[in-house]
């Protein structure tokens, strides 16, 4: 790139990330910011945009570090703590190279960034001043907590049951560097940009982007073939279709969701895969009869994801998560009406606060006593012992974050 080059891209990457800061304080995501600035100017190059968007997302994963700086300089130190190497309109940005730090670990970061900038740093400053008073951990705990989001983590994809050597083969054709999980044989994640819309006009809809953490749920909720299954907010189906996957498309899997446009985008990823047993069921609509299991993977705060989605953490008050907790333990007590006796009950949530995980669960059994934890293993991670609740840490994948719990209604 030449250097005019570099100096037009720097600029339009700082007017990028004036634009998402703004959307962003206004309480809107980032990515979607981003994607309407790509649209808006289609001359921009792929090169060009993953810069744009690297740089953005690195702003806000290190903004707590950055935020008196001026706005050229936060931006450039930013990309310097993730980037492998500079990068010619990174310079541009700065006015002079800028150091690369990106195979320090984040104790190691936030020294040599002190230094730099003549200020005293702290794990806590990276986060919410609320979130160290929501999260069920010690102080130690909390560090590791916050370390975790400071990593981006690969996106995984779920390779259906019979295909994953054809999936690994053309990931690898595709150069996603995929690599399977040590214990989940249909997991395989993926580094870097990959274009999944032409890997499935190569081989078909053999595979679905699921991060682990949601491919764990479903392993732990282990429906059988022809068994009956509610999953309540199911979404656009992710972990229906997962469900479905591990049924070998035999029993019925229903559907709900408040959000008709879900449903129907839903009812079309199952007719695309083949998929006949899965049921979406129009909102406010309650099904008929009991199931063998009902999933409940219910409205959170999302504090799991914002090692994908660091603007989140800027955006998410603590208010949020106590509104997502009364909404939690609503739907959990009315979802628990359609398991049938003998049967189970599964909540995940992709947060960690201690209001949306072990209080929900506590809350639940006190007022449902003909319900009871159901043990299970960790798909994950073969150190842990049996348990009826499981909290995934973004490093633990690395993926989401998420809390999973199962109970069993008493026979």
């Amino acid at each position: 790139m030449n250097p005019r080059a570099a100096e037009r891209l720097a600029s339009n990457a700082l007017d990028c990330l004036r634009e998402t800061i703004r959307a962003v304080g206004e309480g809107r995501p980032a990515d979607q910011t981003i994607f309407a600035l790509y649209r808006a100017h289609p001359n921009w190059g792929s090169r060009d945009r993953r810069f744009i968007s690297q740089l953005v997302f690195s702003f806000f994963r290190w903004r707590g570090w950055l935020a008196e700086l001026e706005l050229n300089l936060a931006a450039s130190l930013a990309y310097s703590l993730d980037s492998n190497e500079p990068h010619i309109a990174q310079t541009a940005i700065a006015g002079h190279e800028m150091p690369a730090w990106h195979g320090l670990s984040v104790a190691e970061k936030m020294a040599a960034l002190g230094a730099k900038i003549g200020k005293t740093l702290t794990h806590e400053m990276l986060v919410p001043d609320w979130l160290t008073t929501e999260v069920v951990a010690s102080e130690r705990e909390c560090k590791d907590l916050i370390e975790s989001f400071q990593t981006r983590p690969p996106t995984w994809v779920r390779a259906c049951e019979g295909h994953v050597d054809e999936v690994l083969a053309a990931l690898q054709e595709h150069e996603a560097a995929p690599r399977r999980h040590d214990r989940i044989a249909n997991a395989i994640a993926c580094e870097g940009g990959v274009n999944f819309q032409e890997i499935r006009k190569q081989i078909g809809l053999f595979f679905e982007v699921q991060d682990i953490a949601s491919q764990a749920v479903g392993l732990i909720c282990a429906p059988k073939p022809g068994e009956r299954w509610l999953d309540v907010c199911a979404g656009s189906g992710g972990k229906s279709l997962h469900l479905a996957d591990l049924m070998r498309n035999r029993g019925e899997i229903v559907a709900t969701d408040v959000r008709a446009s879900a449903l129907e985008q839903l009812a079309k990823r199952a007719e695309k895969s083949g998929y006949n047993i899965i049921h979406p069921l129009p909102r406010d609509t309650d099904p008929d009869g009991e199931f063998d299991g009902v999933l409940v993977d219910a409205p959170c705060s999302g504090i799991g994801t914002w090692s994908r989605n660091p603007d989140m953490r800027w955006r998410t008050a603590a208010q949020t998560v106590h509104k997502c907790a009364k909404q939690q333990i609503e739907i959990l007590l009315h979802a628990a009406g359609f398991v049938k006796p003998g049967g189970t009950l599964s909540y995940s949530v992709c947060t960690i606060t201690r209001a949306e995980t072990t209080d929900i669960v506590e809350n639940f059994l006190a007022a449902r006593n003909d319900f009871e934890p159901s043990e299970f293993r960790d798909p994950l991670m073969a150190i842990h012992p049996p348990s009826s609740v499981l909290t995934l840490l973004p490093s633990d994948g690395p993926g989401d974050g998420m809390f999973i719990a199962k109970f069993r209604r008493k026979p």
